[in-house]
């Protein structure tokens, strides 16, 4: 499902594909790790161009298992830099974590599923949600961002719409 020539070929079209999305100055980026297994000199020069041409958005990183090692170039292009977080939006509370088995854990701890969700990266395969859990890993988004809207569309079709056949564990 990666049709890409080259890895630069797919680090290119990843940071076209941000520059055409809705994204726009002042608004806040999350990502769910996995950012770059290589931080070369086209990688600093492309997220230095993004902080650029952003002044006014915030960058947060939730560290994937490929940031580790290059945790002190990363963090100098994110506002933040964390394991997880839990936000409000839109008045659901959203737990973030770059590993799906740690969202699942905070699903099935949460009180109140109705109001609330997880976010997960790291899955490298096309599945876009599970029970309480929606991924954005670019590959299951056709290595476009996620937007808010996008994301909530999600969720209210697991909450209202899909039942046994499509989660036939639930």
């Amino acid at each position: 499902f990666r049709s890409f020539d080259s890895k630069e070929h797919q680090n290119r079209t990843i940071f076209e594909n941000f520059q055409k999305s809705s994204f726009c100055d002042g608004d806040e980026l999350w990502h769910l790790g996995d950012v770059a297994i290589e931080v070369d000199n086209w990688f600093i020069e492309k997220m230095a161009d993004l902080r650029l041409k952003y002044p006014h958005s915030k960058f947060h990183l939730i560290i994937g298992n490929y940031d580790v090692e290059h945790i002190d170039i990363l963090s100098t292009f994110f506002d933040t830099v964390q394991n997880d977080v839990v936000l409000n939006l839109k008045g659901y509370s959203v737990y973030l974590n770059h590993y799906p088995v740690n969202c699942r854990k905070q699903y099935n701890n949460e009180i109140d599923t109705d109001k609330s969700f997880s976010i997960t990266g790291h899955i490298h395969g096309l599945w876009k949600v599970q029970p309480g859990m929606i991924n954005v890993g670019v590959d299951a988004w056709h290595f476009n961002p996620v937007s808010e809207d996008e994301i909530l569309f999600c969720y209210n079709a697991m909450q209202n719409h899909y039942d046994q056949n499509v989660f036939p564990w639930k």
